[in-house]
Formats: structure tokens, C-alpha cells, sequence
């Protein structure tokens, strides 16, 4: 992952944890340490500090869900494919749910992607969820972008506790560095629920007391986002 693919993801994360929190916040770009500065609509400042978790995938399922797995990802191909033939303004989708329907989600992505300004929105296509972001049409990275993705919702264990506290403890002690540019750090958990290695969840036992920061918010992208810490003290 590029630096700067990777500050584009952090960024998503940002604007996605605000959404599920029902807060609005003014993201601002700021050098290392320290991913962002967060700015809301009361004049708040505080910074945030993104970090995402990682567990190794364990598939398992066997030839069913291979198969099951297989048919999905042709539709996605072939709905990436209808919607650049045509003319789609470039975006990305992360879809829950089953995508069979081909040609009516094209249909749907095409007049909701035509009116699209800025900031990924949520839509509902029968049963089936969808998250549009707009890309930079004047920016040849994304001409008819692909990368999009299924939610993977199959087989979700959970992380062990003791993996999500040492990523805790680890940002914790580069909090006199954060702490240095903003004097209220809050820090973001990120479970991407759209890659192969967000196959979990954290355990509702979870308990993260002390760690230094405001908060410490969970975001089980793109699901939703659940402020851990000081909830769970």
C-alpha cells in the first residue's frame, strides 16, 4: 500500500466514523505524528490518530463456499464492467449483500453515481446495501476505477482482546508526540470488514480503561462505529 493510497484510506475511515457517530467533523491534513485534525461544527479541535487491525484470515467453508465465493465475484466484475460501458462517473462501492440482480444494480449505480458530490453515501437496493464514494473525475488514477468490493460477512470470529490492546498500548506511548500537536488526541480502530484480513470483530468483553486518549473509537468499516473507550470502562 502506497503512502498515499494509504493517508486516502485513513482519510475514508475518518469521514465514515464521523457518519456513524452522528458527530460532523472538519478533517484537516497535518505531517506525522498525528493523522489528522479534527475540527466540529461547536469549534472543538482534537486530534485523531487512525490505526487499522489486522488478524489472519482462516477460510473455512470448503467447496460450497468457494463456489459461493466464485459466482459473487463474476457479478462484481460484470457490474464494474456494465457501469464504465456506460459512462459512470468513477467511484468506489462497497456492497452487503447478495449481487445477483447485475443489470438492476447498474441501473441504480448509474443514476445515484450522476449526482454524486464528494462524501461516500449509503444506499439500500432491496435488500442489498450499497457505499458509493465519488473519485476525482479529473484525475487518471481513477478513470474507470475497480476496486470495488463485497463486504465479507461469512465465517466473522472474533479478535482476541489481548492483540486490540497491544495496538492500544503501542499508540498510547507515542502520546507525548500526539500530544504535542493537539492537546485532546482521540484514537480510531479500524476493522475494514471490505479486505480479507477484516474477516472479525472485537469481543463485546473488550474493556480499554486508561489509555490516555479522549476516546478510542471503533470502526468496523462499513458497517458502523462504537466509541469503545470511555463506554466500556
Amino acid at each position: 500500500m502506497t503512502r498515499v493510497f494509504k493517508k486516502e484510506m485513513e482519510r475514508i475511515y475518518a469521514v465514515s466514523a464521523a457518519k456513524a457517530l452522528g458527530e460532523i467533523w472538519f478533517i484537516d491534513d497535518i505531517p506525522e505524528p498525528l493523522d489528522f485534525m479534527i475540527r466540529t461544527a461547536s469549534s472543538e479541535c482534537f486530534g485523531l490518530e487512525v490505526v487499522e487491525l489486522y488478524d489472519s484470515p482462516r477460510d473455512r467453508g470448503g467447496s460450497a463456499l468457494k463456489q459461493i465465493h466464485g459466482m459473487q465475484q463474476k457479478n462484481l466484475r460484470d457490474i464494474v464492467s456494465g457501469y464504465y460501458r456506460r459512462s459512470g462517473n468513477p467511484v468506489r462501492v462497497n456492497f452487503l449483500g447478495c449481487i445477483d440482480e447485475v443489470e438492476k444494480i447498474i441501473d441504480v449505480l448509474i443514476s445515484v453515481g450522476s449526482s454524486l458530490a464528494g462524501e461516500e453515501v449509503h444506499i439500500e437496493i432491496g435488500a442489498l446495501q450499497a457505499w458509493i464514494l465519488p473519485l476525482p473525475k479529473d484525475d487518471a488514477r481513477f478513470a474507470r476505477y475497480g476496486r470495488w468490493q463485497i463486504v465479507d460477512v461469512s465465517f466473522v470470529r472474533s479478535i482476541p482482546d489481548d492483540l486490540v490492546l497491544r495496538q492500544i498500548s503501542s499508540k498510547s506511548q507515542k502520546l507525548d508526540f500526539y500530544m504535542a500537536k493537539a492537546e485532546v488526541v482521540d484514537l480510531l480502530l479500524v476493522v475494514d470488514r471490505t479486505t480479507g484480513a477484516g474477516r472479525f470483530n472485537v469481543s463485546e468483553s473488550l474493556r480499554c480503561a486508561n489509555t490516555g486518549f479522549r476516546r478510542v473509537i471503533l470502526l468496523n468499516y462499513p458497517l458502523g462505529a462504537e466509541v469503545l473507550s470511555p463506554n466500556r470502562d
